[in-house]
């Protein structure tokens, strides 16, 4: 499946739960932030969503798990562990969600832990890499991204890797960015977990949409608000 495809996927989702926020969330009904969230996308698409204590294990020797996530198709229920850190329950909800939506001829699915995104997807099969580009696009729409990004980092997009931005980035030592080795990942780092920058002080982009760093690094890239 292609990543316009995931994306759009997404998407149609993030419309079905704007036309029917004042069901669905009548207490936030007009904060986007809010309506990103895995119980209220749930909800939107007629499946139960629930938080045990644990899921036991799967699999067998040197690759038996911990569950975290799972699920009944046949139910109409996913299941999360709560023997993870919030940010990574949250994300596999997403990504159970990703599973519900674009992969509707499984009816089963158990899933390790699910952090966020990685740099390196080929250990993880097509399908959890997928699920896992959902749960990236669900919780960070491009849109919303980037009106967030510009209110941080400013209108010039994408943002450059240069002394003036690694100098606000690193608070007055750009040479950790410039002359780092993996120049274009630390800085993509670095953007994602920015508390201040020109001056201005703020929530990091990881923080404000509640994802991992490494997720926001990458969704930055994808989105093409970061130079690199």
């Amino acid at each position: 499946m292609k990543n316009f495809q995931i994306e759009s996927a997404a998407q149609l989702l993030q419309r079905q739960i704007w036309r029917e926020r004042d069901i669905l969330l009548p207490g936030n009904a007009n904060d986007p932030f809010a309506l990103l969230c895995p119980e209220v996308a749930a909800n939107a698409i007629g499946v139960e969503l629930d938080y045990r204590e644990e899921l036991g294990r799967f699999g067998a020797g040197s690759d038996k798990f911990e569950v975290a996530g799972i699920l009944d198709r046949q139910s109409r229920r996913i299941a999360i562990s709560k023997r993870f850190q919030p940010e990574t329950m949250r994300f596999t909800a997403g990504h159970e969600l990703g599973h519900w939506v674009l992969h509707s001829a499984h009816n089963m699915f158990r899933d390790r832990p699910v952090k966020g995104r990685l740099w390196d997807h080929s250990p993880r099969s097509p399908q959890e890499q997928e699920a896992d580009y959902f749960s990236a696009c669900f919780f960070v729409p491009a849109r919303l991204l980037s009106t967030s990004f510009r209110g941080r980092f400013g209108s010039t997009v994408p943002l450059p890797l240069n002394d003036e931005s690694a100098f606000w980035l690193t608070s007055g030592r750009p040479e950790l960015l410039t002359h780092s080795g993996s120049g274009r990942l630390d800085f993509a780092i670095a953007v994602s977990s920015c508390q201040s920058f020109g001056g201005q002080r703020f929530a990091s982009l990881a923080k404000q949409f509640n994802v991992s760093v490494t997720t926001m690094a990458i969704r930055l890239g994808e989105t093409g608000l970061i130079d690199g």
